[in-house]
């Protein structure tokens, strides 16, 4: 099992590299124009429900540091890599089934819950060296700026907000592995994982001036999610949890779809038991 989990490392070497360098330099073209501009938006009206949308409504001024940068890292990083996430993710199961290399892995000597464990490891790993490679840029590129930003916020209170997005990125990956898992096409699960990622996003944003949309906040990831906040008063252990839970509860059910996959057939769910019966009736 080791064997097959630094393969699925070196798998997304290329890609962990590439997303944690872009990501890196997003926030260093953030807080490079800060200087500049910040002061500048302290006449923006932040109660327009247009604005809220699409940053969120919890946010006293645009004009200090911390506000800046609370609207543009912790509300849109998270965003980005969900969608690495997503790609990702979708591509572990039914991605390689249709590319025709999950059928040569299942004939190594490993059991199926060995390889969901070393791909949902890998896909962990990596999205986790992404949100480092962005911290350390984070971090060096604060250090750098920091006597013109005028700000109370440190550095480590940057990295620990980059870092944090980590737990919510995870969700929509297993999320993306089970769908996986489930459907029989990887379109079909990156398809639904995309829109759930717009959703959820833009619907608990919203919900802050649609109270229809409060009843059903909480079933959205980013319901759990609070950068700035985060960079306020620190984590919320409650949220943290929630978020780890979930991200467990999808890998389990990851888990037990992949049990029940004929690979290469490419069927429903609800086909598959009657896909099995006819099978076995032709072998007798």
């Amino acid at each position: 099992m080791l064997n097959y989990f630094l393969y699925e490392l070196r798998k997304r070497r290329g890609a962990t590299i590439g997303w944690g360098i872009g990501l890196a330099l997003y926030v260093l073209y953030v807080i490079m124009l800060y200087p500049s501009i910040g002061a500048q938006y302290a006449q923006i009206d932040l109660d327009s429900a247009l604005f809220q949308a699409f940053i969120g409504s919890d946010l006293a001024s645009m004009a200090t540091f911390a506000g800046f940068y609370a609207i543009y890292v912790p509300s849109y990083l998270p965003l980005l890599l969900a969608v690495y996430a997503i790609l990702n993710g979708s591509g572990t199961l039914a991605g390689e089934e249709e590319e025709g290399t999950l059928e040569l892995f299942l004939t190594l000597p490993l059991a199926r819950w060995q390889m969901v464990l070393a791909k949902a490891l890998a896909l962990s790993l990596a999205l986790l060296v992404i949100l480092l490679v962005t911290a350390l840029g984070t971090y060096l590129t604060f250090v750098a700026y920091q006597s013109e930003l005028n700000s109370d916020v440190s550095a480590m209170d940057l990295v620990i907000n980059v870092l944090y997005g980590w737990p919510l990125v995870m969700v929509f990956a297993m999320m993306s592995m089970f769908l996986s898992a489930y459907l029989p096409r990887r379109r079909m699960a990156a398809m639904f994982m995309s829109l759930f990622l717009i959703v959820s996003f833009l619907g608990n944003n919203l919900a802050a001036i649609a109270e229809p949309l409060q009843k059903v906040q909480p079933i959205f990831p980013f319901y759990y999610f609070n950068g700035s906040e985060v960079l306020a008063s620190g984590v919320d252990m409650g949220d943290l949890l929630v978020l780890l839970g979930t991200s467990l509860f999808f890998y389990g059910l990851a888990q037990f779809s992949f049990q029940r996959r004929d690979v290469t057939v490419g069927a429903w769910p609800w086909q598959r038991a009657r896909n099995r019966a006819a099978t076995q009736a032709a072998g007798r």
